[in-house]
């Protein structure tokens, strides 16, 4: 199973404007969802200050790594979330599908279960 790096190794991966790819590193406090489902890592300061924090969910790292959780969607749709908890990816998913304009084509969570190799 391939991971995402900048979900789960505890950094801020924001880059502002003009620092020329430069990211913060300071610890995550926060996972971030991009409505294309990719997950990143951010500090509290660049939750809210950041130019890459922008358009995305967030959820609170409250201890622990965030484990990758397989959320399975009507019409055989199936996507990645790392969360905390079950709960957790849950609210990504459906920050997700409502990003991406899916609860207007009678898109619902299915099953969520953690992913194989993961929790």
């Amino acid at each position: 199973m391939a991971s995402n790096l900048y979900a789960v190794d505890g950094k801020c991966h924001n880059p502002n404007f003009g620092t020329y790819g430069h990211e913060c590193g300071k610890p995550a406090t926060w996972l971030g969802t991009a409505a294309s489902g990719f997950v990143s890592g951010f500090c509290d300061h660049c939750k809210v200050h950041g130019d890459e924090a922008a358009g995305k969910s967030f959820v609170r790292i409250s201890g622990g790594a965030p484990v990758p959780y397989e959320v399975t969607f009507t019409g055989r749709l199936v996507r990645t979330f790392f969360a905390q908890s079950e709960a957790g990816a849950r609210e990504m998913a459906r920050a997700w599908r409502d990003a991406y304009r899916y609860r207007d084509d009678n898109c619902h969570i299915l099953s969520i279960k953690p992913a194989e190799g993961g929790a």
